[in-house]
């Protein structure tokens, strides 16, 4: 599953992604937010670098390995499992971790997100985007 989604991720690198110098002014233009709708059973998978902030619904952090996912806001790791807080600016160092849905949500789920990413349905399958 990990080479599946760094490879998904690598292919959908520059989406979202800065744009770099603008003209040699040594200033880049920073990467725009996105808003991506999970829905019930989809997992959200972050490119290296990318940014998510949850601002509604339930979701867990998920991970391919034992790392957890710096949460800048409450100032700590997210182990895989864990509630993620509405509202806190996640910052993914590495591929392979993310956020899915939570099996006690009732409400729909936006994130807001800047950086490369992958939306996986439950099956493993690509969401098209």
């Amino acid at each position: 599953m990990k080479e599946i989604v760094a490879s998904a991720i690598a292919a959908n690198a520059g989406a979202g992604q800065p744009s770099g110098s603008n003209g040699g002014t040594g200033t880049s233009t920073p990467a725009t937010m996105k808003v991506v709708q999970l829905q019930n059973g989809q997992t959200l998978y972050a490119g290296a670098g990318a940014e998510f902030i949850v601002r509604t619904g339930r979701v867990l952090a998920v991970s391919n390995d034992e790392n957890g996912i710096p949460d800048v806001t409450g100032g700590k790791d997210l182990s895989v499992g864990t509630e993620v807080a509405l509202n806190h600016l996640l910052i993914f160092p590495a591929e392979g971790r993310g956020i899915k849905s939570s099996p006690k949500n009732t409400a729909d789920i936006f994130v807001m997100v800047r950086g490369s990413y992958l939306l996986l349905n439950a099956d493993g399958s690509k969401v098209a985007q």
